[in-house]
């Protein structure tokens, strides 16, 4: 199954999608850390836990 994305290109629901969020919450976590906000840098965090445990389960 695939997700139609805004600009019209596709993505398959399952890897793709995971590892996309997965660089954007690093990319977020960058940014979060150069605002110096431990409530939002914790938040980050679990996230990217949360995602990093999604990839584990694709390999």
């Amino acid at each position: 199954m695939s997700n139609a994305l805004a600009n019209g290109s596709h993505v398959d629901d399952g890897g793709e999608l995971i590892r996309r969020a997965a660089e954007q919450a690093l990319d977020l976590r960058q940014t979060v850390n150069e605002l110096i906000d431990p409530k939002l840098r914790e938040l980050v965090d679990v996230v990217l836990i949360e995602l990093g445990f999604l990839l584990s389960k694709l390999k």
